[in-house]
């Protein structure tokens, strides 16, 4: 299994796939539990957080990452899917669990520097 975050291999002792069960709940969120380790979860990651199972017909959004480049700030990536804005580029998004396919480049530095310009030109 891979981890839901950074997409970083897990180590796993169930090497067969597993599959949400979805526990709702009258008040308060729904809650998902792996049929593999009986864990709970909030959302229903491709991947159990707990014991890296693999989760069967779970259908995985594909998105990507666009960096976007400033003058005098650290690049950011947002995520094509759901808008998400991160320091660097994961493997899945955090926030809505989409694959990553590749990471396209919007050089916003160059707007930047053409208003910096605009306001120092005579």
């Amino acid at each position: 299994g891979v981890c839901p975050c950074c997409g970083a291999p897990m180590k796993s002792k169930y090497a067969k796939q597993a599959r949400w069960l979805r526990s709702r709940r009258t008040f308060g969120p729904d809650v998902y539990i792996c049929s593999a380790c009986r864990k709970g979860s909030a959302k229903p990651y491709v991947a159990c957080p707990s014991c890296g199972a693999a989760m069967k017909n779970m259908n995985v959004k594909k998105a990507h990452w666009t960096r976007r480049t400033h003058l005098f700030q650290p690049d950011e990536y947002i995520c094509s899917a759901c808008g998400f804005r991160c320091k660097r580029a994961f493997r899945t998004c955090p926030a809505c669990g989409a694959v990553m396919k590749k990471t396209k480049y919007d050089p916003h530095w160059v707007d930047e520097i053409e208003n910096i310009s605009a306001i120092f030109d005579d």
